[in-house]
């Protein structure tokens, strides 16, 4: 019995180390290589590596600001701190693409003690109530590298395409492998966290109708997310960012979501609003696509933000309107 036990843990750290060893191949494997990998198993290869790598390079050096902004792409494309920087605010934009609430809760529970923000403003796109969280876990993995935060979301989401991120994200900084940043045409990176894009929006509007699943998980983080932002005795917001009406209009059960989140901010005592209807939005012209602003819809909607911040009493008579970002 003993052997038999001694071979099933040598043969587990056989597997163990055969794939570690996997994971660094994909590090250094050419082109051909890393699509047969890719191909045939679940190894992560290098994520490029885009204005969220710069997002986290800024954040090293950042500390004690007053408003952080934190959710998925829907909070990078929104909310320019720049707005609140001219009138003395300090302001950071943690946005990451597919930012889940799994990815948010990790996210900040580790820059909370950092920043000390006195209010957050939390984007909960409903896309992202029902998704697992492992793109945005591979995603800030791969753009700023691992850590206690990102082996939490991988552990998390149970998922083995994210606990191979942490891995092969921990290799390609050993070995100094990481890919270079790249801007998509039209990006451009300025500080404070924000991604500023003055493209209109060219997308045919969506046909088909469907409904949004929420993951009970994703709706878990979130009450987690409000639970430790109220412990830590730092003011909330949970609030959905603008998109096009054809968008809205191609989700069937958005009043019920819409309800269940009322229903949580009511609970931890948040509030929530939809900036939607709060400013009067040129669909082409203010959107670079479906769901997401260009920084001609940015500045029509950031006084609309600073008044919501003074309306609920999270930010005191310090917020005025400001110049649009030029």
């Amino acid at each position: 019995m003993r052997t038999f036990l001694l071979r099933v843990l040598a043969f587990a750290m056989l597997l163990v180390v055969s794939h570690v060893a996997l994971i660094a191949l994909a590090t250094i494997a050419s082109p051909s290589l890393k699509a047969t990998l890719m191909r045939n198993s679940n190894v992560p290869m290098s994520v490029e590596r885009d204005h969220i790598a710069l997002r986290f390079e800024e954040l090293q050096g950042v500390r004690d600001i007053d408003v952080l902004f934190i959710g998925s792409s829907h909070s990078l494309r929104t909310f320019d701190p720049r707005y609140f920087e001219r009138q003395g605010i300090r302001a950071f934009n943690l946005g990451t693409a597919n930012q889940t609430p799994l990815n948010t809760y990790y996210l900040l529970r580790r820059y909370l003690p950092q920043l000390k923000p006195r209010v957050v403003v939390i984007e909960a796109y409903w896309e992202t109530l029902a998704i697992n969280g492992v793109e945005g876990t591979i995603f800030i993995t791969g753009n700023r590298g691992p850590g206690w935060d990102t082996w939490g979301m991988a552990l998390a989401t149970r998922h083995p395409m994210a606990l191979n991120a942490q891995i092969s994200s921990q290799i390609e900084q050993l070995l100094g492998r990481s890919t270079e940043v790249r801007m998509r045409p039209g990006d451009m990176y300025v500080s404070g966290g924000f991604v500023e894009n003055w493209q209109p929006n060219r997308q045919a509007p969506p046909t088909r109708r469907r409904a949004v699943v929420l993951d009970d998980t994703q709706m878990s983080y979130l009450s987690r997310s409000l639970a430790l932002l109220r412990d830590r005795q730092v003011k909330a917001l949970l609030t959905w960012a603008p998109v096009t009406s054809a968008h809205r209009q191609a989700v069937t059960n958005l009043d019920e979501i819409e309800s269940r989140l009322t229903d949580m901010s009511k609970a931890h005592e948040v509030p929530f609003i939809d900036l939607e209807p709060r400013v009067l939005l040129d669909e082409r012209l203010d959107f670079r696509d479906a769901d997401h602003l260009n920084q001609r819809g940015v500045d029509k909607v950031m006084p609309v933000v600073a008044e919501i911040l003074s309306e609920v009493h999270l930010l005191g008579d310090e917020v005025s309107r400001a110049e649009p970002a030029r």
